[in-house]
């Protein structure tokens, strides 16, 4: 399944199920740069048990991995290096008037020891008709990107970069605000992708 992402990325999804009924699924974020670069990165959500409870392990395509601790307001999510160590943990709360969410990202040390205060990130939803417009504010930025849905996909506006994105089949298609092609992205039946600019270079992407 392919869809639209909070933050205008394309978010594809494969599902699988292993032998004791846990769920592991590989997910690919498509996004698209200003300078018309076509950015691909894997994750892989795997149910997986600690001491007696099953946990959301989410694997980087660097190996980096993220590990929810709980799921309920608030969202606790834990952040390792490849090697295990903890980098960042969020937490984060919702409002359940206004949707409105506050992110608390607290940073580690190689020793495990809290790295300054926790940063704060305040995450805002407006839906118009069609349109949702989604805000991100910290003590000295804002970023606003708005997704408008199309009738093959949607229109993404992140700062003062857009671009339209049209699902055709296994065919993801990504074009500038001017109407030109950027490149199409393919799931291929090995398992890989295949970025396809529109001069006819290809990258095959191998989670």
């Amino acid at each position: 399944s392919s869809g639209i992402g909070g933050g205008g990325a394309v978010i594809s999804t494969i599902t699988e199920w292993d032998e004791n009924g846990l769920q592991t699924r590989t997910r690919i974020r498509i996004r698209v740069t200003p300078d018309g670069t076509i950015e691909t990165r894997e994750f892989t959500f795997q149910e997986v048990e600690i001491d007696g409870e099953i946990y959301t392990k989410i694997i980087r395509d660097d190996g980096m991995y993220a590990i929810i601790i709980s799921r309920s307001d608030p969202k606790i999510t834990e952040y390792y290096t490849a090697d295990g160590i903890l980098l960042l943990i969020t937490t984060v709360t919702r409002d359940p008037e206004t949707r409105e969410r506050t992110i608390l990202r607290q940073r580690y040390d190689e020793s495990g020891e809290p790295v300054g205060e926790p940063f704060e990130v305040n995450v805002s939803y407006r839906i118009l008709g069609d349109t949702v417009i989604i805000t991100r504010t910290t003590s000295n930025r804002e970023i606003t990107v708005v997704l408008k849905e199309t009738p093959d996909g949607y229109e993404v506006t992140r700062g003062n970069y857009s671009y339209t994105v049209v699902f055709d089949g296994d065919d993801i298609l990504l074009y500038n605000s001017d109407g030109s092609l950027i490149g199409t992205v393919t799931h291929n039946d090995d398992g890989t992708w295949s970025v396809v600019y529109p001069d006819g270079s290809e990258e095959i992407v191998s989670l």
